[in-house]
């Protein structure tokens, strides 16, 4: 696995731990997204929607990925990116300290 790919899944194993929370990856091995610009995981905690973008060394949010994010805010759900787990878990209200 790649270092994006590692991420993703300890992303995915840390919420799927979570009370009342399911969490699940976007993208398989070999296929595209349907809609452009979609976040990597898809997660639902608390009745909340959450878009998770993983970003990892260099990689940058492209249009699309800015375009889905704020339609996301807009539909009141909760669009983050992150480049490492701790950020996630600062990002989950159970978790902020």
């Amino acid at each position: 696995m790649s270092g994006h790919s590692d991420l993703v899944h300890d992303c995915l194993d840390f919420l799927n731990h979570l009370p009342l929370t399911y969490a699940w990856p976007t993208h398989g091995p070999k296929h595209k997204p349907i809609e452009p610009g979609v976040t990597d995981i898809s997660c639902c905690h608390r009745g909340k929607h959450y878009a998770i973008e993983i970003k990892s060394g260099r990689d940058k949010m492209d249009g699309m990925q800015d375009e889905f994010g704020r339609r996301v805010v807009q539909a009141l759900g909760v669009h983050v990116v992150v480049d490492n787990l701790d950020q996630l878990m600062h990002c989950i209200p159970e978790n902020k300290k």
